[in-house]
């Protein structure tokens, strides 16, 4: 089951990493790799397995398939045939998006 950073700064910088990922494709992600081979904020790469490892896999994955930023497919599914099935994240509406909701946007 993919489960989202406990750590608010790491999901953004995956989330970000995964944007561009998904868009330019494996030869960025290597780059990457070799450039942050020994910064630890980018450990979810050589450890997979890991909660945010998975997490950065399912990004990649799913902005890949069009899924957005906020809005992405919650069936279960698997990425190659044959694989193992991902259980996407549950929702989850981010900080900055959910202050001022209750507030009336009407001027009085």
């Amino acid at each position: 089951r993919v489960q989202h950073p406990k750590d608010p700064d790491q999901k953004a910088l995956i989330d970000k990493l995964a944007t561009y990922v998904a868009r330019e494709g494996p030869d960025f992600e290597r780059i990457v790799i070799q450039r942050e081979s020994e910064n630890p904020d980018f450990d979810f790469l050589w450890e997979p397995t890991s909660r945010e490892g998975i997490y950065y896999k399912w990004k990649v994955y799913s902005l890949a398939q069009s899924d957005s930023e906020f809005e992405w497919r919650r069936s279960p599914f698997q990425m190659f045939v044959g694989g193992l099935m991902w259980y996407p994240p549950p929702d989850e509406l981010p900080p900055e998006h959910s202050r001022g909701r209750s507030r009336s946007r009407s001027r009085s």
